[in-house]
């Protein structure tokens, strides 16, 4: 016997925004995001709370400081990603280096353990 289950499509007229709601909420906590919900959920019963003529007021001002800033945000990712992969580059060619000392130390004291066991007579 399988699992799955028959959906009605009238059975679709019973899903209302709060039951979308509660299911959003229980992701939410399923996946540790509760507080950031609440979160949410404060700042929009805040919004609804304000008259309309400061919240037209202040979706402007946001309008217009995400278009002000958004080239200075970009521009600072682009700077922010070049140093970081410059850092990168440059870490690595470092434990490059220190891999190819280590493997030359490396095959320096194999080279005169050989010397030592042969002398020795020694197994190799």
């Amino acid at each position: 016997m399988s699992n799955v289950e028959v959906v009605n499509p009238s059975d679709d007229s019973g899903y209302s925004w709060a039951r979308a709601f509660r299911d959003i909420g229980i992701q939410a906590i399923n996946t540790g995001q509760f507080p950031f919900f609440c979160m949410f959920i404060i700042a929009i019963l805040f919004l609804f709370r304000l008259p309309p003529e400061t919240l037209s007021t202040i979706s402007l001002e946001v309008v217009n400081n995400f278009r002000t800033y958004v080239l200075s945000g970009y521009s600072l990712f682009g700077i922010t990603l070049i140093c970081v992969s410059l850092y990168v580059k440059v870490l690595k060619k470092r434990h490059k280096e220190q891999l190819v000392k280590q493997n030359a130390l490396i095959e320096k004291l194999k080279e005169d353990l050989k010397i030592s066991t042969t002398s020795t007579g020694g197994v190799l």
